[in-house]
């Protein structure tokens, strides 16, 4: 449990962010000190890494998190759009009735599933979630594809949420910056090895 409770406060452990190597010094650390002979394997991958998302109006500007890309989806440009923020609720079809996607920027409640994708084919430049009180690992899964479509998915919390919410549905433009790119980043194979041992009485 104490393991545990030191590399959650590290943040994302996602391969190449600093909470990954920071786990990893963290691991190979804890099997030195109980005498476990330890390898650490290094090497190159590219990985997808959000170098910074914001979202602004005005003389407002606040942070945001990209989502994974839809995959394999290639480039290494981060994203500029901008465009009316349109509020859908759950994304539902009946939640966007009267409401114009196309060339907006939608706001939807993270715990909505797929819906996402009736916005990205009405034509939604991008979307923006609202952080859950609560969520599950398969609304997380849903919010990516394999397929490689191109749609910008940010995730928005606290106040960023809560002023955004307020400006929806008023005709007001927001830009937004989806900051995920694909790096070449080092990751780590943390090995412990444990010598076995042989008995022989063994049959």
């Amino acid at each position: 449990y104490g393991y545990s409770r030191v590399l959650s406060s590290m943040g994302t452990r996602v391969t190449g962010y600093p909470g990954n190597i920071e786990a990893a010094k963290y691991i190979e650390s804890v099997l030195r000190s109980d005498g476990i002979e330890v390898v650490n394997q290094s090497f190159t991958t590219a990985m997808p890494i959000d170098t910074g998302s914001w979202v602004s109006y005005g003389s407002k500007n606040f942070t945001l998190y990209a989502l994974w890309p839809n995959g394999p989806v290639p480039g290494g440009t981060p994203t500029y759009v901008s465009g009316p923020l349109v509020y859908v609720g759950n994304g539902s079809l009946d939640d966007m009735n009267g409401k114009k996607i196309n060339g907006s920027i939608v706001l939807e409640n993270y715990n909505s599933r797929y819906n996402w994708l009736y916005a990205a084919d009405l034509g939604a430049k991008a979307i923006i979630f609202l952080a859950p009180n609560s969520t599950n690992e398969v609304q997380t899964l849903e919010k990516t594809v394999p397929d490689p479509l191109y749609m910008p998915r940010l995730y928005a919390e606290g106040p960023a949420a809560s002023a955004l919410l307020s400006i929806a549905n008023k005709g007001i433009t927001v830009k937004v910056h989806d900051g995920m790119k694909w790096e070449n980043v080092t990751a780590y194979n943390i090995i412990g090895i444990v010598n076995g041992t042989q008995s022989h009485n063994i049959v």
